[in-house]
């Protein structure tokens, strides 16, 4: 299946040219600079590398979290940037995460948590900073057409744009390529980032359906890189409203739960996306998403748009929860259950419950999501409603109570603080033994 010139899909070839040398994960010669050292550390497995202000980027790995022992296999010193090649454990391992036609990574390269920075789902992903701010993954064991969704770590008001640029094919498998933005410049800048690609040739579980607009502004189309859960169903379709709104239309559904939604830009054009309702519209589901220039003005955007109606990796684990928070008038210390509608957790009988301890930041607590004392985990973020822009915090996780903490923060497009509702999706994974 072959996309236009427009498309977003491994077809149509990379729209962020690779430096010379720079191929895939391949190594460049040149000297390292204090922009691009990384440290290895021998006995816990580790790596512990530095960013361009010389602040530390955490990326930890133990054995305790990988059955052979190494999970961070490799951080090299380029003389363009910095390349983390991080693998999981073999099939049956215990390894919680999406399936063998997906895989996820974390870059914390500037991510405000206090759990390892870079981690993959599914064989051998290889992030390499070419530059500032350009990144390219590689994921040697996923291939066909996909959809990526992305969600920006941060830190910082405003937040920093992030978008998936290109993807294109590997030999073997998929390489995506991110581009990052100060959204105070416009200038490209390095940022922490999550990427959830899922590809349509061996998609998700069937609680996943996912689809990538390939015309920001075509009045309608069917979109070829798509996926429903259902088998032979109709197609998911996109409808342009008017400058920056869209509608996308997912036929004859009706999810249980209401379903939980997230969405994000693509492209280079330094945009970004938010989740304005969705609603059961006779026997369709009609969801429709804001895009938004830089500086919060609308403007049209090519988007992914990911719906499920369990957790965020097409599955029913017992270690993650997805629902939509909507924000309450003010901020305040009270504990509120989220449950019913527009809410899911694997942790049979518990709720989630939000907290909002100051202007602009939330807390969102999974019981009994957890029991390791050192798990890492995968998250999701989309603003919901208005013009903001939402971005997961520090997460946190008790190996007592067995409960997970998940900080977001959100910010008006200058960058102050505000109580916004969002859509959250979260994923606890280990290395089971």
């Amino acid at each position: 299946m072959r996309g236009t010139a427009d498309d977003l899909t491994l077809d149509h070839g990379d729209l962020c040219p690779e430096p010379s040398g720079i191929g895939g994960g391949g190594v460049a010669g040149g000297a390292p600079t204090n922009d691009d050292k990384a440290h290895g550390h021998g006995e816990k497995a580790s790596v512990r590398t530095i960013d361009q202000r010389g602040g530390p980027m955490k990326t930890m790995f133990s054995s305790r979290r990988n059955p052979r022992g190494l999970a961070a296999l490799l951080a090299m010193t380029l003389g363009l940037g910095i390349v983390l090649q991080v693998s999981a454990p073999p099939s049956g391992a215990g390894f919680l995460g999406p399936g063998p036609g997906a895989f996820a990574v974390t870059y914390g390269r500037t991510a405000p948590t206090d759990v390892e920075a870079s981690w993959a789902s599914r064989g051998i992903i290889t992030v390499t900073r070419t530059s500032r701010g350009n990144y390219t993954i590689v994921a040697p064991a996923v291939t066909g057409q996909g959809n990526p969704q992305l969600t920006v770590l941060g830190p910082g008001a405003p937040l920093p744009l992030c978008s998936v640029v290109s993807t294109s094919n590997a030999n073997p498998g998929t390489k995506v390529k991110v581009r990052c933005w100060s959204a105070a410049t416009g200038k490209t800048r390095d940022a922490g980032f999550t990427l959830l690609y899922t590809s349509i040739r061996n998609p998700l579980a069937g609680n996943h359906y996912s689809v990538l607009t390939t015309n920001k502004s075509n009045r309608s189309h069917t979109p070829t890189n798509q996926f429903r859960a259902e088998p032979g169903a109709a197609p998911l379709r996109v409808t342009r409203l008017a400058r920056g709104a869209y509608t996308v239309i997912i036929p004859n559904e009706s999810f249980p739960n209401k379903g939980i939604l997230f969405v994000s830009a693509t492209g280079s054009s330094q945009r970004y996306c938010n989740l304005a309702d969705w609603f059961l519209s006779g026997s369709d589901i009609n969801a429709r998403v804001d895009c938004y220039s830089r500086t919060g003005a609308r403007a049209d955007s090519r988007f992914t748009l990911t719906a499920t109606v369990a957790d965020i990796f097409g599955d029913t684990s017992p270690n993650a929860l997805s629902l939509l928070r909507n924000a309450g008038a003010s901020y305040d210390s009270t504990w509120t259950e989220i449950s019913g509608n527009y809410h899911w957790s694997g942790a049979s009988g518990t709720d989630a419950t939000r907290n909002e301890f100051q202007p602009g930041r939330s807390t969102i607590v999974g019981d009994n999501l957890w029991s390791d004392p050192s798990p890492a985990v995968f998250t999701m973020v989309s603003g919901f409603g208005s013009n903001f822009r939402c971005s997961p915090g520090v997460t946190q996780t008790d190996s007592v109570s067995g409960d997970a903490t998940f900080e977001v923060q959100c910010f008006t497009p200058a960058g102050y603080p505000v109580n916004a509702s969002y859509t959250l999706g979260a994923v606890v994974k280990s290395f089971a033994f």
